[in-house]
This record gives C-alpha cells, sequence and structure tokens, in this order.
C-alpha cells in the first residue's frame, strides 16, 4: 500500500511542478475542448466512485495503469469510501500543462466532489488522446 501511496505522490509532484512553472493559470492547449475535457473528469470521479478499476485502466495511459495496481487502488477506495456517499460535483476549473522536457502538452482539471461527510478535490490530468495520465486526490 505504501508503494501505491508514493506512486500517487510522484504523479502529483510532477504535477505541481508543470503548474507551478506556468503561471498564471494557462488555457488549455489547443486540440482540447473544454466540455470535452470536465466530462472526461465527471466520468473518471464516477469509475473511482464505483470502484471500476477495469474501467480506470481502460481510460488511463500505458504508465498510469501500470500504477493502478489492485493494491494502489483498494487503498484509493478506501480512502474516497470514507466520505460517504457521493452527493454533487461542487467547483472546477480546466487549464493547461506542458511538458518542457517532452514538449508535452496536458489538459489539468481540479474538479470537488462532494460526499456526505467529506468533500475531495481531484486532479485529473489528460494527454491529447484524453488518456487519463495523472490521478491525485486530497
Amino acid at each position: 500500500m505504501l508503494k501505491g501511496k508514493r506512486i500517487f505522490a510522484l504523479l502529483a509532484a510532477v504535477l505541481v511542478l508543470f503548474i507551478a512553472g506556468c503561471s498564471p493559470v494557462p488555457p488549455l492547449p489547443d486540440g482540447f475542448d473544454e466540455d470535452t475535457v470536465m466530462q472526461a473528469a465527471k466520468d473518471t470521479i464516477a469509475l473511482l466512485n464505483a470502484q471500476d478499476s477495469a474501467g480506470l485502466r481502460a481510460v488511463s495511459s500505458d504508465t498510469l495503469t501500470a500504477a493502478l495496481t489492485d493494491e494502489t487502488l483498494s487503498a484509493v477506495y478506501t480512502d474516497i469510501s470514507a466520505g460517504g456517499a457521493f452527493l454533487e460535483y461542487g467547483e472546477a476549473a480546466a487549464f493547461g500543462a506542458d511538458d518542457k522536457t517532452t514538449d508535452t502538452q496536458y489538459a489539468v482539471v481540479v474538479m470537488q466532489a462532494k460526499y456526505e461527510s467529506k468533500t475531495f478535490t481531484y486532479t485529473l490530468s489528460f494527454d491529447t488522446d484524453m488518456k487519463l495520465v495523472g490521478l491525485y486526490y486530497k
């Protein structure tokens, strides 16, 4: 379980580095549609709420799929379940991020999801193929 949390922490740290280097908040890169990106984020959160590991892996990049082990996802599901039943989506924002070393652009969505006893803030990153490449929640 510790290894899975480290992987998520690493992915989150990489995302923070992308975001930190891009102030003010950059717009979505060309080729990304805000409505599509927002819907992909909601779909991802729905997969997490349904504890649909196969579905999450199907929408993820190869790198993230390898990190989404049963053990890692079990820990994620436990964390999210502690919030109770899902109620509604809250505030959300979509913006762009660049990986200057690979000249790759991403769409990043920060979205709140309200549960019975807790609100989680998800940070989800998508590549140009709309594959999930980053998943972080707090």
